[in-house]
């Protein structure tokens, strides 16, 4: 199975990222991804930066980098983790909870766009002379 792919950049080393499951897993030992990607989407001013950390420790640790939540955690508040590395993991958490449909809008995590019955069909209504007869 493919995974998506995130490359991000730590200590002048670029390192290729994957969301598997045990990545995901861990991920969501400390930080609700569906609660971290709401906030980022909908309250960006509130967004807890080490949730974000951890995020981006998360993937950095699964891809082989040499780190502590620690380390990165004290990149993000120097300024050595550039904004850029900073979006593409908010971008990962956002794409990992929502649907994202073709003008980037996000949808409510679990429902899927559109609506109606589940085949599409809409119910025909019974006409008063049809409901008497019967």
């Amino acid at each position: 199975m493919a995974f998506p792919e995130l490359q991000l950049e730590w200590k002048d080393e670029r390192f290729r990222c994957r969301a598997t499951f045990d990545v995901l897993a861990q991920i969501e030992q400390k930080v609700a991804l569906q609660k971290l990607a709401y906030t980022i989407v909908y309250d960006r001013d509130q967004v807890p930066m080490t949730h974000v950390a951890w995020v981006f420790y998360c993937l950095l640790h699964n891809a082989g980098a040499n780190c502590t939540p620690e380390q990165v955690w004290d990149g993000i508040r120097k300024g050595s983790v550039g904004t850029d590395e900073l979006s593409s993991v908010m971008r990962f958490v956002i794409q990992e909870t929502y649907e994202i449909s073709s003008d980037n809008s996000p949808q409510q995590p679990g429902k899927a766009k559109g609506g109606g019955n589940k085949k599409g069909r809409r119910r025909r209504r019974r006409s008063s002379s049809e409901t008497s007869t019967q």
